[in-house]
């Protein structure tokens, strides 16, 4: 390849690029590089055509997103209503200009995505989304949920915790992303929780397989693996299959978990502000905690589970360690 047909093509990706970006008003440049030379239209057609197939293989970057809240104990809806992209185009008095080529100028408009449908809940509510292929996800508090509205079955788990009920489906497999980890159900009911320090996948019915860093791991009812930020899955450890989603009912349990966590964890589900003091800071638990009844009432529980005491302040708790020093 010569040269001058290079520098060429490199130019006609380089404006294929600036024109799609939606403050591109350099039309007029454009023109004129478009008919400083007849090979220029072709190269910057097949730019473009280019760029089109690439991105039916790539993830599309965020676009510009309508955010509706939804009042009262229903979750805030989010849709993400993807821009479509503009059209390509040879302005007709180049293509005037140009009537003596072999080629003539083109539209070329590029089919926007379908919109990406984002459901999100606050802190103390859950929701249940029922999908089209008869699945359903119920999100805990402060967690979010992202899928196309003609891909039902490939889902990503932006942020908190999500019990998944599947219809299974051998030839379309219900995948779900959380961050960079993949999870493949091969059965019907599981739960992802997206931590600051990685993710939990835990199996109730059925099974599922977890892709990671190079690494595969398959979960069964009665199991779970986590899988630390940007690590692989760690092999499978096991808990009774009725403790998996059972913050669904308002329980949590746990075989040793930070108080930190804990009270994170109750914050989520049930709404409640709630502050550690630092002598906590290393305190672990280990049990289950009703979360149901009165913020009064769960505030109770846990200074009598955790051997700590709680104090009301303006706006939540603050928990320290008892006076006496007693763990109970």
């Amino acid at each position: 390849m010569n040269k001058r047909l290079s520098d060429a093509e490199a130019q006609a990706v380089d404006w294929a690029v600036r024109a799609d970006a939606p403050d591109f008003s350099d039309w007029a440049a454009l023109e004129r590089w478009l008919a400083a030379d007849p090979v220029n239209a072709v190269l910057f057609d097949r730019a473009a055509s280019d760029a089109h197939a690439a991105a039916g293989t790539i993830a599309s970057p965020p676009s510009r997103e309508h955010r509706t809240p939804v009042r009262g104990n229903r979750a805030a809806i989010t849709e993400r209503r993807t821009i479509p992209a503009r059209k390509y185009w040879v302005p007709l008095g180049i293509a005037a200009g140009l009537g003596s080529l072999a080629f003539s100028a083109t539209w070329l408009l590029q089919p926007a995505p379908a919109p990406t449908r984002i459901v999100a809940t606050r802190a103390g509510e859950v929701r249940t989304i029922m999908l089209d292929d008869h699945s359903s996800v119920t999100l805990n508090g402060g967690s979010e949920v992202r899928f196309a509205s003609d891909q039902a079955r490939a889902l990503a788990l932006s942020r908190g915790q999500a019990s998944f009920q599947v219809h299974h489906d051998a030839r379309h497999p219900f995948v779900v992303r959380a961050g960079a980890v993949e999870v493949i159900d091969l059965g019907t009911r599981f739960d992802i929780d997206r931590t600051d320090s990685g993710t939990v996948i835990a199996v109730g019915e059925g099974a599922v397989m977890i892709r990671a860093a190079g690494r595969e791991v398959e979960l069964h009812a009665g199991e779970r693996s986590i899988v630390p930020e940007g690590g692989a899955p760690g092999g499978p450890s096991t808990l009774l299959p009725q403790d998996v989603s059972s913050w669904q009912r308002g329980t949590l349990t746990y075989d040793d978990v930070t108080v930190g966590r804990l009270l994170n964890d109750v914050n989520r589900r049930i709404g409640l502000r709630t502050r550690l003091s630092p002598g906590l800071t290393d305190r672990h638990f280990a049990g289950s905690v009703n979360l149901n009844g009165s913020p009064e009432a769960v505030i109770a529980r846990l200074e009598a589970v955790i051997g700590i005491v709680a104090h009301r302040d303006n706006d939540g708790w603050t928990f320290a360690p008892r006076p006496d020093g007693i763990r109970r």
